[in-house]
């Protein structure tokens, strides 16, 4: 039961840190703060899918027909695939410019 509390308390951080992606990524247009919210915005854009990778290999093993479980699954689910996705076009992105840059030399 302990374990099952804990995978719902770790799902729900992911949630928050998740959300703190939105908020760093408006920083970015603060013009005082704007370094520091990109910054934020790329640690947690790294952050926030391996927090659940780690998430997905600590808890998927539990067999439970907790809906708290359930639910914590799916928001683990919801919100790792799609920033991983967008982790990866940032990264693909950063790799075509850098290599734009060095093919003008």
């Amino acid at each position: 039961m302990s374990k099952v509390n804990q995978a719902c308390s770790d799902a729900s951080f992911v949630k928050t840190t998740a959300w703190a992606i939105l908020v760093a990524f408006l920083f970015r247009f603060v013009p005082i703060v704007s370094g520091l919210g990109s910054v934020a915005f790329l640690a947690l854009l790294v952050a926030v899918p391996a927090m659940a990778i780690r998430w997905w290999i600590k808890f998927s093993g539990i067999s439970t027909d907790e809906a708290d479980f359930r639910r914590a699954k799916r928001t683990v689910a919801a919100i790792g695939i799609p920033i991983t996705i967008v982790l990866l076009a940032v990264l693909v992105l950063f790799a075509v410019g850098i290599t734009s840059v060095l093919g003008r030399r």
